[in-house]
């Protein structure tokens, strides 16, 4: 596996590896039509060098760059992928590959704490790591995204809560989950020191490989071509999930058989132009 190999690097070793007889699946994928778990697909699109919106935010979802996208990544899936795609969000990806069941799974660089930790993973210490896939584009071919802390403005213990956050973001809280829970349990992409940390390289191999695609990732550049919105993981517009909804639905309907790739791209071209006409991003 290189260090940064492209889809088709990915294609070529999932499909040779794939042995569906022994329960053992060439990559695990993402089919749940869950639009807040699209973010692997989104990369994937945008790899190809496929987007949402051209500059004057007219969607892009039915053009052909956008189609060979889709096309590809439905096609490795149901070549190389496992079955019942369409029930696979990351909780389950991530039982698949700590089972033992999958060679290949790209998703959120916290994963790789929980294949690493020998309590919960069947595969600790048998895996490698690498960077997210491109395919003719690096731009938008990894995400940026946080699960953050925030306070209610209607709280009325907001100076608490804001301690509480102080401490739970403290290096003070790094030393301590290390010291009891053990180094490799330390919250990642949260500071720059942890990554500096002895202890937590040791115990984490895929730390340097995480840090660098943390740091790589850039939200102001996610397609080839130059796109009004910013984001890699969704478009960050209050508008995303009216139409993003609509393409998650579709998507899981292809990967389930349910419906052509022609159709699911015409719908959920015709939903986004209807969101973002009546939002008035189309003139």
């Amino acid at each position: 596996m290189p260090a940064a190999p492209t889809w088709d690097d990915i294609k070529k070793f999932a499909c040779k590896i794939n042995n569906p007889s022994e329960h053992i699946y060439g990559i695990i994928m993402k089919g749940i039509p869950d639009y807040g778990q699209l973010a692997p697909f989104i990369t994937f699109m945008h790899s190809y060098g496929a987007k949402w919106f051209n500059m004057k935010w007219q969607p892009q979802i039915d053009t052909p760059a956008f189609k060979k996208a889709f096309v590809a990544y439905v096609d490795l899936l149901k070549s190389c992928g496992e079955p019942g795609a369409t029930s696979v969000g990351f909780n389950e990806a991530l039982t698949l590959m700590s089972s033992g069941h999958g060679a290949i799974w790209v998703d959120a660089t916290v994963a790789a704490g929980m294949l690493a930790d020998p309590k919960s993973s069947k595969v600790a210490g048998k895996i490698g790591y690498a960077l997210a896939p491109t395919e003719g584009s690096k731009n938008g071919s990894s995400w940026l995204y946080t699960w953050a802390l925030g306070i209610l403005s209607t709280s009325l213990h907001q100076s608490d809560a804001f301690q509480f956050v102080q401490w739970a973001t403290s290096k003070e809280y790094i030393d301590l989950v290390a010291k009891t829970e053990g180094p490799l349990h330390i919250p990642p992409g949260t500071r720059i020191s942890t990554y500096q940390r002895a202890d937590y390289v040791k115990a984490a191999p895929f730390a340097p490989i995480v840090l660098k695609a943390i740091q790589d990732a850039d939200l102001t550049k996610p397609a080839k071509d130059p796109v009004p919105y910013t984001g890699t993981a969704q478009v960050n517009i209050p508008e995303y999930a009216a139409w993003a909804a609509d393409f998650g639905q579709n998507f899981s309907a292809v990967i389930a058989g349910s419906m052509s790739v022609d159709e699911a791209l015409k719908r959920s071209q015709a939903s986004a132009v209807r969101v973002m006409t009546a939002a008035g991003y189309i003139k």
